[in-house]
This record gives structure tokens, sequence and C-alpha cells, in this order.
């Protein structure tokens, strides 16, 4: 965070500054006194301003004017005095307190909500500027998985960089698809474990085949992230819109150590599909053999 102080108080600046370093740690604080001629130079840094703190301000057009590219910016501007609410109360931007106590209490407590907030506008200001449109299916893009290190790695930081912006973990594309399912489909684990621990519906649905994560996981063979998804409890009986289960695309892919996974977990070899088939009566139908044995454990006579 980059914070710009103006102040005339020694005393006030040197309590704010000490505030800053312990509360948002990392920071850069640019400090001025309200004076005309030592505010022109504060324009040569404003566009790397990010958090703006007036104190006690005479009326000033210097300050009025730097309080107006900051709101027009969208940059939080704190201001403290009585007569501060008077000529900078046009501007949206703008958190006014009666006095620096005030002021330097709400910094205090709200320490945690004030950097969760820059942290969200930087990283929407990092895709508005890269030309990185904000939604699931944009962000969906970032999810295959890339064998160059270099474009592996930016595409991490992309991802994150939605997360960060405000995009919801259980956001859905176009067609109804969750992008964790997503991440499933473009078996990238790394994603999905990412996603999960984010706090991303391990059961969600979508709406194009009805299947959920672990489902998803399971068509495309990668064990893998089967065996993570059934680690973290994924329902493995919920039945796709086409009527199958887990069970029932694995033995029809002949996964047979998908299969066992499933099983020793607790999926159903007995749950019927559409066609009123179980995982189990395809593999007896269609002799196959080593999966018959398997399930024969599970099966329910």
């Amino acid at each position: 965070m980059n914070w710009l102080i103006i102040s005339d108080n020694i005393e006030e600046k040197e309590e704010l500054v000490s505030i800053i370093n312990e509360k948002y740690k990392g920071s850069v604080i640019y400090s001025f006194t309200s004076d005309a001629i030592e505010l022109k130079s504060s324009f040569e840094i404003v566009h790397e301003i990010t958090q703006a703190v007036i104190l006690n301000s005479h009326d000033n057009p210097s300050v009025t004017f730097l309080a107006g590219i900051f709101c027009g910016r969208k940059i939080p501007v704190y201001a403290a005095g009585r007569r501060m609410e008077d000529y900078l109360s046009v501007f949206t931007n703008c958190n006014f307190y009666d006095d620096s106590t005030a002021l330097f209490a709400y910094l205090k407590k709200n320490s945690k909500k004030i950097t969760n907030e820059e942290i969200k506008t930087s990283a929407f200001t990092y895709l508005f500027e890269n030309g990185i449109p904000f939604d699931a299916d944009h962000f969906a893009e970032y999810l295959e998985v890339e064998k160059d290190p270099k474009k592996a790695k930016r595409n991490k930081e992309i991802l994150e960089c939605y997360l960060s912006a405000g995009l919801d973990v259980n956001a859905r594309d176009r067609d109804g698809t969750p992008v964790l399912n997503i991440a499933c489909r473009c078996e990238n684990l790394w994603a999905v474990k990412w996603l999960c621990g984010l706090g991303a519906d391990i059961n969600a649905v979508s709406e194009d085949r009805g299947y959920t994560p672990v489902m998803d996981a399971v068509w495309k063979g990668n064990k893998e992230i089967t065996e993570y998804l059934v680690s973290q409890k994924a329902d493995l009986n919920i039945i796709s819109k086409d009527g199958q289960s887990n069970l029932v695309l694995a033995v029809g892919a002949d996964r047979v150590e998908i299969v066992r996974l499933l099983a020793e977990n607790g999926a159903d070899p007995d749950v019927q599909d559409s066609m009123g088939m179980s995982a189990y009566s395809y593999a007896q139908l269609f002799k196959k053999e080593e999966i018959s044995a398997i399930l024969e454990k599970y099966h329910k006579e």
C-alpha cells in the first residue's frame, strides 16, 4: 500500500506513520505539509498512491485538487477536522472524522478490512489494465494445464488475481459449469486443490452434463483428482442428468483402479441408471471380470 499524508502537525504525522507501519506492514509512506509549494511536488507521485490521509488542513485549493484526483481514481481519502467536510464533502470517496484521534482509531480497528479492499482493488485494476475480462468464462481459460513453467506460473498468478478481485469461488461459466468442475475437466490438480481449499462446493452439479466435480474427474479417467475429491468427502452417489453414477461411468470406461477407489469409499454398485442398469449389472453384462470381482464385495443380493 502507498500512503500519502498531508498534515502540518509533526506529532500527528509521527503517530500516523507508527500506526501504518504497525498495522499495514510493507507500506510506502509519502508525507507533505499543506503548503501549496510543497504540495506541488506531490503531484508527481499521485499515480502511485493507494490511500490518502488529510489531517486538519486549511482550505487549500491544492489539497482540494489532490482529493478530487484521488476520488476520481477511486482511492480512499481519510480526512480529519471539522472544517474538512465543509469543502471536501462533494467527493464520494472521502471518509470524514471529527479529529485525528477518531481517524487513527478507525485505521487501527479496520486494518484488515482496509487491506482486503486494497488487495481487491489492486487485483481488479491489474486485470483491467491487462485487458483480461472479469468473468468465469475467461477465468476458465487459465485453468488449462500449461507445460511451459513460465506460462503455468503466470496462469496461477492470474487465477489468484481473479479471486482476489472478488470472483466467487463457486462462479459458473455461461453454460452453467462451476469453475471447480472445469478444473477437473482440465485435469488441473493444483487448481482443484486450490479451489477446494478456498471453499468451492465439492458437490456442485453442472448444468450441461449434470456432473459433479468427482464425476468429471472419473469421466476424464484422472485417478489423482478422483482420489483427492474422495479424500475431501465428495458425494459418490449423485446421479447425473442422463442417469449415470460415478461407478457406471468408471465401469463403462474400464477404469479398474478408479472403480476400486470408488467402491472402497462408499460408491453404491447397485444404484440404477436411466436404463434400469447398475454398475454391477453392466460389469456382469459385458463380462468385465476384474471389475465384477471388485464390485461383488459391495453388491447386495
